[in-house]
């Protein structure tokens, strides 16, 4: 294998630029391949990789070991909260107090819990040899997009630069640092083999890569939802089958779908009354609500690897819109071009990759946009890279304009140098983050070793977790009363005090994780928690009143969640107030 690139019309043509080159170069066999893959995942991935114990994960090591309120077996360790156990959380106040009455967040995920309870058991709660097995899913990850992409297209320039593409994408990052998110790896590489093997059997109808298709596929539902994200890609090995072949394909991706819904149905998994998670078949209404706003991020976060989470809120979409238009313009008279000029049975398979990546995107409407939900979707768009780079640069090679110079460079700006550079600036940004959580936890250890209930007057986005973060199990009771940027603590009485929220700020915190936001406080509205009577004032600002059974200073220990510690709050004095930031 040479530089040269073989266009379609038989002609020879010499690469035009040094980076047509590398994906095609001499590498000395697989293990070579495998080595410098390795080392490129290793040196962009290894902030994420060196990530402590985060989120889900601390939950999921108390279920393990049996510290978590309620039993969870082996291969239900995604079973975060059901009917069966919402009043022992919200008794303990590891539900905070304006939790949905009906939440539910429940994830059918055998296999990856599986994967999860048999690693603590082998390796321990050390987080790096975890993240390491997590590292062996993605590179198994980038090999099956390998082969997969391989069997669709003759074009070795262009199977390697959409493999590369999709190898350094930003959307591995959390997958990596995340144990518990480790799911998307092993659901999306099951996925590809599936794939790869159905596409063979659509050329060759053995029967042996049809039963491999089948475990493969039926093994990425069983690892999590991720896998639904493949169903658009289905349609390749579809278009090249023929005969009774199609059915069979058609058969071993419906049936095992359709079997996964009826038993998640049955069973109930999914969510209910979150904001954060919106699932279709429980609030169909309110996903198609969401769908809009979410379909555009992810857009945005595939095509030009912007983060969802840190774009403005509604009032910038016209503007986020018109940028998303834009790069249509761009990017899709090339990618027409390049899919046109391939051979017929090649040109299919291209459309079919290309409508799978906004497919892809479908299923995963149902989680506020995020880069770890795009790893489906990235198959697609890595594959448009290459073709129109491809393209153009044979067309440049035979002297004439094969395609958009202005495509090709966005597109390979996008995916081999902010792609690979946000990936290593996320790991970091992850890595801090998640130890600065480690390093604040110790702050609750003495409190709770004396039995004090805890209360967080401001709490951040780990106050819910870190009870399960401790280092001895917190038999003392938790409540989180605000989860906000900054928040003015009133002193009402000696066992009253309120809590002023900042205007445009919601009381239930802005990612909605305990509650759906169409389903606001209002003033008026009562609750009460273990101890607690709590009433809404005002909704925006935010104004609650709690009122305790027993003086505030009653073996209480106040704190308010910063980036760095669970810090002491005395309480202000009565008719006082204290801002918390």
């Amino acid at each position: 294998m040479s530089g040269d690139v073989q266009p379609n019309n038989g002609k020879k043509a010499t690469a035009p630029h040094l980076f047509v080159r590398w994906p095609l170069a001499r590498t000395g066999g697989p293990a070579s391949v495998v080595a410098v893959v390795a080392l490129v995942g290793a040196f962009l991935f290894g902030p994420a990789l060196a990530c402590p114990l985060f989120l889900d994960d601390h939950l999921q090591v108390a279920m393990i070991a049996g510290r978590y309120p309620v039993p969870r077996s082996a291969w239900n360790l995604y079973d975060f909260i059901s009917d069966a156990d919402r009043a022992v959380l919200t008794d303990r106040g590891m539900l905070p107090w304006w939790s949905d009455p009906e939440l539910r967040i429940r994830f059918f995920r055998p296999l990856s819990s599986l994967l999860l309870w048999a690693d603590h058991h082998l390796l321990g709660e050390r987080p790096l040899p975890l993240h390491l097995h997590s590292f062996l899913w993605w590179l198994a990850a980038v090999a099956a997009v390998y082969r997969l992409v391989g069997a669709l297209f003759r074009d070795r320039l262009v199977v390697g630069v959409a493999t590369i593409a999709f190898a350094v994408a930003p959307c591995h990052v959390l997958p990596l640092a995340w144990l518990a998110n480790r799911e998307a790896l092993v659901a999306l590489t099951l996925g590809f083999i599936a794939l790869a093997e159905s596409v063979h059997y659509a050329k060759t109808g053995h029967v042996r890569r049809l039963a491999t298709a089948a475990v493969a596929f039926c093994a990425a539902l069983l690892a999590g939802e991720y896998a639904l994200g493949l169903l658009g890609y289905a349609a390749a090995p579809l278009l090249l089958a023929k005969g009774r072949r199609k059915l069979s394909i058609l058969g071993l991706f419906a049936l095992p779908t359709v079997a996964t819904l009826v038993v998640r149905r049955l069973y109930g998994f999914g969510a209910h009354g979150s904001g954060f998670y919106t699932d279709p078949l429980d609030a169909p209404a309110l996903f198609a609500s969401h769908a809009p706003r979410r379909a555009l991020l992810l857009s945005l976060e595939g095509w030009l690897g912007l983060d969802g989470e840190t774009l403005p809120a509604t009032g910038y979409l016209p503007v986020l819109f018109f940028l998303l238009f834009a790069t249509a313009l761009v990017v899709a008279p090339a990618a027409y071009r390049a899919v046109r000029a391939l051979p017929g049975e090649e040109r299919r398979s291209a459309s079919a990759l290309i409508a799978g990546a906004f497919l892809a995107m479908i299923p995963v409407l149902a989680v506020i946009p995020s880069p770890r939900l795009l790893g489906a979707a990235q198959l697609g768009i890595s594959l448009v890279t290459a073709l129109v780079a491809a393209h153009y640069w044979r067309g440049s090679a035979e002297g004439g304009n094969g395609g958009s110079a202005l495509a090709t460079t966005l597109l390979m700006f996008v995916a081999f140098v902010h792609a690979p550079v946000t990936s290593a600036l996320d790991g970091l940004r992850l890595r801090a983050r998640t130890t600065q959580f480690l390093a604040a936890t110790p702050s609750l250890e003495a409190p709770v070793g004396r039995g004090d209930e805890v209360m967080i007057l401001r709490g951040r986005d780990g106050a819910f977790f870190a009870p399960f973060a401790l280092s001895q199990t917190p038999h003392a009771r938790f409540q989180m009363l605000a989860q906000s940027n900054h928040v003015l603590v009133l002193r009402r009485g000696a066992q009253s005090l309120e809590l002023v929220y900042p205007r445009g700020r919601p009381i239930v915190g802005s990612m909605n994780l305990f509650r759906d936001g169409s389903n606001p406080l209002h003033a008026g509205d009562t609750f009460a928690a273990p101890g607690i009577h709590i009433t809404v004032l005002a909704e925006d600002p935010g104004r609650v009143r709690f009122d305790f059974d027993a003086p505030l200073d009653q073996a209480r220990f106040w704190a308010n969640e910063t980036a760095t510690e669970f810090a002491a709050v005395p309480l202000p004095a009565i008719g006082f107030g204290l801002p918390l930031h």
